[in-house]
């Protein structure tokens, strides 16, 4: 998931490509099986923060808060300031290049607008920690609602989802994974059931996204369905996969996501990625180009993230901790 994050953040550069392939390919991946991640992110932490609040207590539902301080917030304003500094440094030193005058680091955040306004963040991703934070503070009034409406409550997320996309993905999707949780129904038992039917409407759905992706009202209707119908079938994939060998955990992997997640945004997809891409590929800004660097750009970021991770777990692990609210 924290791949497909930075491959969304890479194909939005060609959705308004008036090259064929590579704007097809680009609504395939940002339009479409990329928007799946986010929304598997808020589910499964909906499905988590209620464990062991299945019957409302407030001590444990402070405590989880708690907890949330050091795995979200702490890396939520350190992410933040990092990013904001590392970029106006960046700046800066690329202004005389592009005939640019140096602007103070104040007059830097005011032009970008910062954490003070609710629709940016320094480091673009950390939106989904500022509104997951968000949910975990409102739990009480979501544990109440589900307890009273149940899937009525579900329904009219939905709709309002397909309506007006992603700025309800987060309640929708919480509220989902925290249903399951609250009414004791196993995650994989209940999306077992959907398997056969979820394979075949996923990529009926992505095609359909494909074909509409100009009518604003259509796309968002079946963007919305292939998320509810894509998040079961991709449970139901991986589970198939771990079942028969196809598929293997790995803890370096599992642990160093976040990391990919919140560090990608920060120069290393559009900066420093792309200028290795120039520099191993001969071809210059065709199609061709384009379509390997939809897809080699963001293998490349992952890579260094990963590479990051790994060094910073060797000589630095407890800052790595720090940032990473203690996944290591």
């Amino acid at each position: 998931m924290a791949a497909l994050i930075v491959l969304l953040h890479t194909g939005a550069l060609g959705l308004g490509s008036s090259q064929p392939i590579y704007r097809s390919l680009s609504i395939l991946t940002n339009a479409g099986i990329c928007r799946l991640a986010v929304p598997c992110f808020f589910f499964i932490s909906g499905y988590l923060f209620f464990s062991k609040l299945e019957e409302w207590d407030w001590h444990i539902w402070t405590d989880k808060l708690k907890s949330r301080i050091k795995t979200l917030l702490i890396p939520y304003l350190l992410w933040n300031i990092i990013a904001a500094l590392v970029i106006y440094g960046y700046r800066q030193l690329r202004a005389p290049l592009e005939g640019r005058e140096h602007l103070s680091f104040i007059e830097h955040i005011n032009n970008w607008g910062g954490w003070w306004d609710a629709g940016v963040s320094f480091d673009g991703p950390l939106w989904f920690i500022r509104e997951l934070m968000l949910l975990c503070v409102l739990a009480p009034f979501i544990f109440w609602i589900l307890r009273h409406l149940g899937l009525y409550w579900l329904i009219l997320c939905t709709l309002a989802s397909l309506w007006f996309g992603q700025p309800v993905d987060g309640i929708l999707y919480f509220s989902a994974g925290s249903y399951l949780r609250l009414y004791g129904k196993g995650l994989l038992n209940t999306f077992n059931r959907y398997r056969t039917i979820t394979y075949i409407l996923s990529p009926l759905l992505l095609a359909l996204i494909l074909l509409y992706f100009d009518q604003q009202l259509l796309y968002l209707t079946f963007r919305g369905l292939f998320i509810i119908v894509g998040i079961v079938a991709s449970f139901n994939l991986v589970s198939c996969g771990l079942e028969h060998g196809y598929l293997h955990i790995h803890p370096f992997l599992s642990k160093s996501s976040f990391l990919i997640f919140v560090a990608h945004n920060i120069l290393i997809l559009h900066d420093i990625s792309h200028s290795i891409v120039l520099r191993m590929i001969p071809i210059r800004w065709g199609e061709l180009y384009n379509c390997i660097d939809l897809f080699l750009r963001p293998t490349i970021a992952t890579g260094i993230c990963l590479s990051l991770y790994w060094t910073m777990s060797k000589l630095t692990p407890r800052m790595l901790r720090l940032l990473t609210g203690g996944r290591i």
